[in-house]
Order: C-alpha cells, then sequence, then structure tokens
C-alpha cells in the first residue's frame, strides 16, 4: 500500500514533494531576509549574531588584519496552538 492511511487519494511520493515544495519556499524567504508565519504552527526569521574576530596575513599590504565574521541564525517560534 502506498498511500497513508490519513489522505487516502496522496501517495507518498506527492505528499513528500508537497513537504519538499514547502520547505524550499520557507527557504528562499529566510534566504531573502524575510519572515515567514504559518498560522496555528509557527514563525520562522533571521537573526543576524555577532561572530568572532580574526586575524588574517595581507600579503599585499604585508600586514595581519583582523576580519569580524558574521553569523546567520534561523530563529523558530512555535506557536501556543502548535505546543
Amino acid at each position: 500500500m502506498n498511500s497513508p492511511g490519513k489522505y487516502p487519494g496522496l501517495t507518498k511520493k506527492a505528499i513528500r514533494d508537497i513537504a519538499g515544495s514547502i520547505i524550499a519556499k520557507i527557504s528562499d524567504a529566510l534566504q531573502n531576509g524575510e519572515e515567514v508565519r504559518i498560522t496555528g504552527f509557527a514563525s520562522f526569521r533571521v537573526q543576524k549574531r555577532k561572530g568572532e574576530t580574526i586575524k588574517v596575513f595581507d600579503f599585499k599590504e604585508a600586514r595581519v588584519k583582523e576580519i569580524e565574521l558574521k553569523r546567520n541564525i534561523v530563529s523558530v517560534r512555535v506557536s501556543k496552538k502548535a505546543r
């Protein structure tokens, strides 16, 4: 049997494709810096965090430069209904 019990009209492959499509849309929106809200489930947004500072030797200028690395973190807030 290739159909899950809850959705008899859809195959497992179709459900997998739908879920993959939704995840791809959420990922694209987050990469563009947008906030994603799915009512009754969760909200997703990107937070920029300060990273560490590293020292790198610049051969053209023959000196040490400090570069600050930045991190982007996806913040997920689950709605009260989904808890």
